[in-house]
């Protein structure tokens, strides 16, 4: 008999989060593109409820609809390294600040392709 990982199920009532590198490119004020981004905390769920949330969109399209956006919502649950713009340090996370992120389009189409590295990367790495 060969020694394979065993998989062990998780418990529905608790939430399962994952830590994942969200990066795009932005220009800066002299145009020159820069890297940003922060850390994100992503919610694992189910593949049907992924698709659910996001409409099948979130494998195929990185479109910066309101669609794309509700489910960011809902599996996007808090963050680091989110700078404010007062210079006053790191932002907390809160629905009102992820709203924000959210109205860039970058942003947007950089937190689907970390959840979907996250869902790839957290399932190989399982």
């Amino acid at each position: 008999m060969s020694k394979g990982l065993k998989f062990v199920m998780r418990d529905p009532k608790k939430d399962h989060i994952v830590q994942w590198q969200v990066k795009w490119q932005m220009p800066d004020a002299d145009g020159e593109l820069v890297e940003v981004g922060f850390k994100g905390h992503f919610k694992i769920l189910p593949s049907d409820e992924v698709e659910a949330l996001f409409g099948g969109g979130v494998f195929g399209r990185f479109a910066n609809n309101a669609k794309n956006r509700e489910g960011l919502e809902k599996v996007l649950v808090n963050w680091s390294g989110v700078m404010d713009p007062d210079g006053g340090g790191e932002a907390p996370f809160s629905d009102e600040r992820l709203k924000q992120v959210l109205n860039y389009e970058d942003a947007v189409t950089a937190c689907i392709r970390a959840y979907i590295d996250c869902l790839q990367g957290h399932h190989e790495k399982n």
